[in-house]
């Protein structure tokens, strides 16, 4: 140890070397892997879900569909989706993407 070292009481010294390990800690680099939420189409509202979350949900959909039903569905699903609850249950008749259709 350095003779300033010596003068330093061992809880300065503790401080000393805690605050040392986070000045390297902070010069870290970062990296932001955020992504945004989706935005309703119609409102603008901030939905709870990204849109890669909406398009893996939509590609699950569709595997488990008949091809013939998968290609109604998936137009369904591109205004449904990007459309908030609120803005769904008001629009969905008109926009005829309810489920009760293939019934």
């Amino acid at each position: 140890m350095h003779d300033h070292e010596l003068e330093l009481s061992a809880s300065d010294r503790y401080a000393k070397a805690l605050s040392l390990s986070h000045e390297r800690e902070s010069e870290q680099i970062t990296v932001d892997t955020s992504l945004p939420l989706q935005r309703c189409r119609v409102c603008g509202a901030e939905m709870p879900v990204t849109e890669k979350c909406l398009q893996v949900m939509a590609d699950r959909m569709l595997a488990r569909l008949k091809p013939e039903t998968a290609v109604i569905v998936r137009k369904d699903l591109e205004l449904y989706l990007t459309a908030c609850i609120s803005c769904r249950q008001k629009f969905s008749v008109k926009w005829n993407t309810y489920p009760r259709k293939f019934i």
